[in-house]
């Protein structure tokens, strides 16, 4: 009877193994769109001042203002990466991180990109799925996603 159980929980692993991963890109535009207040409540917190943007890295777990953990937490952001440029706010929320062996990929929503990439096929090659490398001269992939005002969602894959 153990064996029978033990045979049919790895069947089902097997065979989601088989299944395509999810389109993550979809899930985390869509994720925007559910959540765009928090991304403006975000804003609104590391970008009140001009005069006095902080520049930050953290994790969510390590920062101080309480309320920004909690709509970091709330998105799953893993990272917080905040630049004052030129009196302009800049704020990278890393969304997920997967990688291995010089190959993987990222998520991340970002506010006020100076220069986004935009997704090109011409440039990029064929997109099979968001979470497989594109295909380009040096194996890496940048390009952007305009969400909203000055948001985006960004890829880098390789």
């Amino acid at each position: 009877m153990k064996k029978l159980i033990l045979l049919i929980v790895l069947l089902i692993v097997f065979v989601f193994l088989l299944l395509p991963p999810p389109d993550l890109e979809e899930k985390y535009i869509n994720e925007f769109y559910d959540n765009t207040l928090v991304f403006e409540k975000i804003e609104d917190i590391v970008c009140q001042d001009v005069e006095k943007i902080p520049t930050l890295r953290a994790t969510p777990g390590n920062l101080e203002n309480g309320g920004l953990a909690r709509l970091l937490n709330k998105m799953n952001v893993v990272q917080i990466v905040v630049k004052p440029e030129n009196q302009i706010c800049t704020i990278t929320l890393v969304r997920d991180v997967l990688g291995f062996a010089g190959s993987g990929y990222s998520y991340k929503y970002r506010l006020n990109v100076r220069h986004p990439i935009t997704y090109d096929k011409t440039i990029h090659g064929v997109k099979k799925n968001a979470t497989e490398s594109l295909k380009s001269g040096d194996n890496t992939v940048t390009y952007d996603i305009h969400l909203s005002n000055n948001w985006y969602l960004t890829y880098t894959g390789s």
